[in-house]
């Protein structure tokens, strides 16, 4: 039996979708038998048609996320016995401007999505964007590491709250900025940032520590409450809630906004609360802030429901799906 022989070409080594939905799977491809090289895209013009050139040896070129310019995308295809696209954010608009579908984006995301012969979106919102343009569409979530999770993970002095995110979305944190302060008068707890850029919020306890990719499971597993505050925009409605998967994974109950894949890992209200305002926010927060058996309730409750998105299970499902398609 001739085995699949894949390339993988992703935007860099440094970006979180990279490693989450290409380099952590790839251990689970090698068990499956499927061969295959991953490649980071060159910069330069020549080195990428260099490599473009090559793909013919492929049964299956994957392009991670990249959308690219007419020529470089027609010699890619040309080139390509299969192509397949997979995206796991609104790359059709910005993180700037939201609410405004940049054209020079959505004109190159609509050709990659015409021309490849298999779209994998990271959710059912982006997924009905792609369908638009064409209907070989599959979901594909992305996927969290799970780990044992022991009773030390429940016993913190101080409740703790958290929130774990990069440089480009802590802003986002001023949503629920009011709010932490006015329920610390209610019901004492510390307030933790993991990010690669400091936050601080007057008035209550706060702690920042530095995002390293070796670590962030553990200063996890130390919060006793996940928020993912967001905006609602067509931005925000296209992430896959990877940080509130990270949250179910260390068995951890979370508040978040009421937007896109957010509500879908609440499984309605019990393994996390979804909140439409400020006030539902500030509610829900106090609720498990007072409540140490509701905690632990919900956060095994999304323990369980985050076995569904492993890396085992994800990295099964991307098998079956290049097999399927080769």
């Amino acid at each position: 039996m001739r085995h699949l022989k894949i390339l993988f070409i992703g935007r860099s080594k440094n970006l979180p979708s990279t490693r989450i939905r290409i380099t952590n799977l790839l251990h689970i491809l090698k068990k499956r038998g499927i061969k295959y090289d991953f490649i980071i895209l060159p910069k330069s013009i020549k080195d990428r048609i260099r490599l473009f050139s090559k793909c013919k040896k492929y049964d299956i070129i994957f392009l991670q996320k990249k959308t690219l310019e007419f020529p470089e995308f027609f010699l890619l295809r040309l080139n390509s016995k299969k192509l397949i696209f997979d995206f796991d954010d609104s790359i059709f608009t910005t993180l700037d401007r939201p609410f405004n579908f940049n054209r020079k984006c959505f004109r190159k995301f609509k050709k990659v999505i015409k021309y490849s012969d298999l779209v994998i979106a990271g959710n059912d919102y982006l997924a009905k964007i792609a369908k638009k343009f064409n209907p070989n569409v599959v979901i594909l979530p992305s996927a969290v590491p799970i780990k044992p999770i022991y009773q030390n993970h429940f016993h913190n002095k101080t409740t703790i709250i958290g929130w774990i995110g990069s440089k480009y979305n802590i802003h986002y944190l001023n949503i629920v900025k009011d709010v932490l302060v006015s329920i610390h008068n209610q019901a004492k707890f510390e307030f933790r940032v993991i990010s690669d850029r400091p936050y601080k919020i007057d008035k209550i306890p706060c702690k920042f520590i530095e995002w390293r990719l070796e670590t962030q499971e553990e200063e996890i597993s130390k919060f006793d409450i996940g928020i993912n505050p967001l905006p609602d925009d067509p931005w925000t409605r296209g992430k896959c809630a990877y940080k509130v998967l990270q949250y179910m994974s260390m068995a951890k109950p979370f508040v978040a906004s009421a937007v896109g894949m957010n509500v879908l890992l609440s499984c309605n209200n019990t393994a996390g609360f979804v909140a439409k305002n400020s006030k539902e926010f500030k509610k829900y927060l106090l609720l498990l802030l007072k409540d140490k058996d509701l905690r632990i309730k919900m956060g095994l409750k999304g323990y369980e429901i985050a076995q569904d998105y492993s890396i085992e299970k994800i990295g099964n499902k991307l098998a079956d799906i290049l097999s399927a398609n080769s």
